[in-house]
């Protein structure tokens, strides 16, 4: 969406899913899954790259805050924004991250380890949001993951509204 507004855009999903692919780096996300472009780049301030890539069917990222410049972004929230990056395959970005100057680290020697957490805006997401996260915890397990229940530590409880006033 133009100038990250919070309403959507033109843009819509590539394969026929309804409604808007995502927010407001949806145009990125849709022209990844398009095949318009092989990788894109769009803001990512409070999942606004992690949602497109979902709805889209490609793969998104959120590298550390601070890592990829912004130079040349207009800000919306300075100390949440971030580059969001979006391909089709995660070994495409591979190829995108170290161009944008993100430094990959070297293959682990060990599998993945996971947290998952349901934070207290767990019961807002949908029940078929919430199988869907089961699910995959439960796959990455039994694919080798090491898949771990982690809580928030004590004092998060106001963080998504903490989010909102700072965005």
């Amino acid at each position: 969406t133009e100038r990250a507004a919070p309403r959507p855009g033109r843009a819509r999903t590539p394969g026929g899913r309804a409604g808007p692919p995502g927010g407001w780096s949806s145009g990125a996300g849709a022209g990844v899954a398009a095949f318009m472009v092989p990788a894109a780049v769009g803001p990512q301030t409070a999942g606004w790259a992690s949602r497109p890539a979902a709805f889209c069917g490609v793969v998104g990222m959120k590298p550390t805050h601070g890592l990829v410049p912004l130079d040349g972004a207009s800000p919306f929230a300075p100390s949440l924004d971030t580059v969001g990056v979006f391909a089709r395959d995660p070994a495409d970005l591979a190829l995108l991250l170290p161009a944008l100057g993100v430094p990959l680290p070297p293959a682990p020697d060990r599998p993945p380890r996971l947290g998952l957490c349901r934070s207290p805006q767990w019961p807002l997401a949908e029940e078929s949001t919430r199988a869907l996260v089961e699910r995959t915890a439960a796959r990455l397990a039994a694919a080798g993951a090491g898949v771990v229940e982690v809580q928030l530590p004590p004092g998060c409880d106001g963080l998504f509204e903490a989010q909102r006033t700072v965005m």
